[in-house]
């Protein structure tokens, strides 16, 4: 463990940025949950090479205008003296270095694709609401089979993002839900109801529909 106060910065320095990136994955995709070794080791990675990138960005800034950065010649030549002399701009510079890096590595890991690959990291759920091209400019109405045979249908309002397909999941629909009870032919509309919580013990499969934001919206057929 780090025990000196330069330690602790350099640990900060590449953590906070490996942490960063990892909070982008998580924002945008469903990640493999990993323990031990391999997530220091992820971690690590991600913030040694969002910190050089963050030193790169630095030393463009360095040849751009290097009367207003710190001098590095005399940092690597008398690194205690001119620490002492210039500590809360040198400081100021670390804190900036360390906020471009997280920045950066954050948003790097938000929109950065997936490699292709046949294996799923990801859940049935997520791969139905959100796998399609253009889902974000998509309605998704779906039809919940439940275990008694009845059926809940509406607009996907969310769902658990959760990557191991537990029975603890609960995912929402939206109004105007439909229910179908068990060998009925007809679904009535649940006027009442706004939002609707659905666990995923009570389900045994469920059907997806999608259809394009600036159609007319659809409505569970109530018909006979």
């Amino acid at each position: 463990m780090p025990t000196t106060v330069l330690s602790l910065a350099i640990v900060g320095l590449i953590v906070v940025p490996g942490l960063s990136y990892r909070a982008g994955r998580e924002s945008r995709y469903p990640t493999q949950k990993v323990r031990g070794f391999r997530e220091t080791a992820s971690i690590t990675f991600a913030g040694i090479v969002s910190v050089i990138a963050g030193l790169v960005v630095f030393g463009i800034i360095r040849a751009a205008v290097p009367s207003h950065s710190p001098d590095v010649g005399a940092l690597l030549r008398t690194p205690g003296s001119y620490t002492r002399e210039q500590l809360p701009y040198l400081s100021a510079w670390v804190l900036a270095v360390l906020a471009i890096s997280s920045v950066g590595a954050y948003f790097f890991g938000r929109l950065s694709p997936r490699l292709p690959s046949n294996i799923a990291v990801e859940s049935a759920w997520w791969s139905a609401f959100e796998s399609i091209p253009d889902h974000n400019e998509m309605q998704i109405y779906v039809d919940c089979y439940l275990v008694d045979d009845s059926v809940l249908s509406g607009y996907l309002y969310s769902y658990s993002v959760d990557i191991e397909e537990t029975m603890d999941r609960e995912l929402c629909l939206v109004a105007p839900v439909g229910y179908r009870a068990a060998k009925s032919l007809r679904t009535e509309e649940l006027e009442d109801a706004g939002i609707i919580t659905i666990s995923a013990a009570r389900i045994k499969f469920v059907v997806v529909t999608y259809f394009d934001v600036d159609e007319e919206d659809y409505s569970p057929d109530t018909s006979d």
